[in-house]
């Protein structure tokens, strides 16, 4: 099936290209777009969406991400898919905390901790722990932001995630 085969390929590019050249990515998402309403396939089209706002994310353009988010939030409530919810969450919290909305970022950075803690995933726990003391940082919160990286910490000890764990170690620096 060569256009199930396109679209896993545009979608995974889209991924990929956030980091390099993300024009291209959100290019490249229009056609996979197209791609996945024309096959009916719900779930790589909130991949598309979810990947086509990390892109707008890279070029600095939240507000739009944030439209691409909801998107695929709605996709994933609809087909019950409590880790692609909790993600698309904490993805939703960085481009609120991008956009100086630190309330909303702790919003979303919560309600994704507590559905990854439900379904028992530990490194969406700590990337939300540590999302967390990012925002407390920039309020100025010393005392929880260390709270959330040390939480964040003792999952990276746990699941031996070395680079995590200097990440953390950084942060608590900061």
């Amino acid at each position: 099936q060569p256009d199930t085969t396109r679209l896993n390929t545009l979608t995974e590019l889209i991924f990929y290209y956030k980091d390099i050249d993300p024009a291209k990515g959100i290019e490249t998402a229009k056609e996979a777009l197209q791609l996945a309403t024309l096959l009916h396939d719900e779930k790589r089209l909130a991949s598309v969406y979810n990947y086509t706002a990390l892109n707008y994310t890279t070029q600095g353009n939240d507000t739009t991400a944030l439209e691409f988010f909801n998107k695929c939030l709605a996709i994933r409530k609809q087909a019950n898919d409590e880790n692609g919810i909790a993600v698309v969450k904490h993805n939703m919290g960085i481009s609120h905390f991008n956009l100086a909305n630190y309330p909303l970022a702790l919003k979303y950075q919560r309600e994704a901790f507590d559905t990854f803690k439900k379904i028992d995933n530990s490194a969406g726990m700590a990337s939300s722990l540590n999302s967390m003391g990012i925002v407390f940082l920039y309020l100025s919160d010393y005392p929880k932001a260390l709270d959330h990286y040390f939480q964040a910490l003792h999952i990276y000890e746990k699941t031996g995630d070395e680079a995590k764990k200097g990440s953390a170690f950084t942060n608590i620096g900061l």
